[in-house]
């Protein structure tokens, strides 16, 4: 059941529409941005405002949890899985990053700075993928039930960095999130070395999983330029040639995504 909650939630982030994405997820944006405008206009500090934002929110959730185990109602328990995990799992980039960039690309019928402008594509990506789906799916798998509450956490700083309006928040909620994105992005880019070129992948994965100066958005960046083996593009070169590039590596992080799932599925039937 718990993973049929998890496919339930990745099927609502495939199907959602712009307007039902908005929907879904304006109790989680009104709250941030509730508790942040009252912490700004008192003067708090980003860390004090962070907490206000999360404890609350985490707070009831803990507390649903514990009453659901107490009372052994698996329902209740689905129930409020799904109430929490299908708004955050929603809550996506629309158009998708690979439309976006399509769209801009063929516009034009060559593409100038190829190499920047994928690299760029490439890194929003995986960001994307990174924020959206590995990091929330990594700690449910690891903690179970309990990672229900770190998901909850992570996301609301996510909507709290999109919202924060002043330099110093923004710079607080980019340090929390990197290090819960620490982990996640290194075991997904172990998962890059079986979807795409072990060998080659391995290797970097390996040399340079313990590098804290690389970001989890960087380190992924590389690990899938080792495991996608693309020619260098310094120069103009067609647009469709750009977006076949980009392509690939959304088909990796497909793929890497589906070994995730069959390991989740391991883990919950073993």
């Amino acid at each position: 059941m718990k993973l049929l909650l998890i496919l339930l939630a990745l099927a609502c982030r495939e199907l959602v529409t712009v307007e039902w994405r908005d929907i879904l997820t304006q109790p989680a944006r009104q709250w941030c941005q509730r508790m942040m405008t009252w912490g700004l206009n008192k003067q708090f500090s980003a860390n004090l405002i962070l907490l206000l934002i999360l404890a609350m929110p985490v707070m009831l959730v803990a507390v649903a949890l514990v009453i659901a185990n107490q009372l052994d109602s698996s329902w209740l328990l689905y129930g409020l899985l799904a109430f929490t995990l299908i708004p955050i799992f929603s809550d996506r980039e629309l158009p998708t990053v690979t439309q976006l960039y399509r769209q801009q690309w063929l516009q034009h019928d060559m593409l100038a700075d190829a190499e920047s402008s994928i690299h760029h594509a490439k890194q929003h990506l995986l960001k994307a993928y990174l924020e959206e789906l590995v990091t929330p799916v990594f700690w449910l798998l690891i903690l179970g039930y309990m990672g229900l509450l770190v998901v909850l956490s992570y996301y609301l700083v996510r909507v709290s960095r999109r919202l924060a309006s002043n330099r110093w928040l923004s710079e607080r909620t980019d340090h929390v999130l990197w290090y819960i994105d620490f982990i996640p992005s290194r075991a997904f880019a172990l998962t890059f070395a079986l979807a795409g070129r072990f060998v080659e992948t391995w290797q970097y994965v390996v040399g340079q999983a313990k590098n804290t100066a690389l970001s989890p958005v960087a380190f992924l960046v590389e690990a899938a330029s080792q495991a996608e083996a693309s020619e260098s593009q310094s120069i103009a070169v067609e647009s469709m040639r750009a977006v076949a590039t980009l392509a690939a590596y959304e088909s990796l992080c497909y793929r890497s995504m589906l070994i995730w799932l069959v390991l989740l599925s391991l883990h919950w039937i073993l």
